[in-house]
């Protein structure tokens, strides 16, 4: 369904890049707890961060990260640390 979407040819390879919301029970470690609170969602939450292919397949999971970090700032920081990938 990608490939007709997008009009890419086989050797193309589609992913997919996302984070998506976990929730945090109240940490005693202060300092976590005060980075993972979410002004936007009003809770404790994490970001762990998914590449996967459109069929299901993931290519990487990376760390939970903070809750007030958008996606964009998350894959730059993925992009310029992560050896793998350059």
């Amino acid at each position: 369904m990608v490939r007709e979407l997008y009009d890419l040819k086989n050797e193309d390879l589609a992913i997919i890049a996302d984070a998506t919301y976990c929730r945090c029970e109240k940490s005693t470690n202060n300092d976590f707890q005060y980075k993972s609170w979410s002004e936007q969602k009003m809770d404790f939450l994490t970001k762990p961060f998914i590449v996967c292919c459109p069929d299901g397949y993931i290519i990487d999971c990376y760390v939970p990260f903070q809750a007030n970090q958008n996606d964009a700032t998350i894959f730059e920081y993925i992009l310029k640390t992560d050896s793998k990938l350059n």
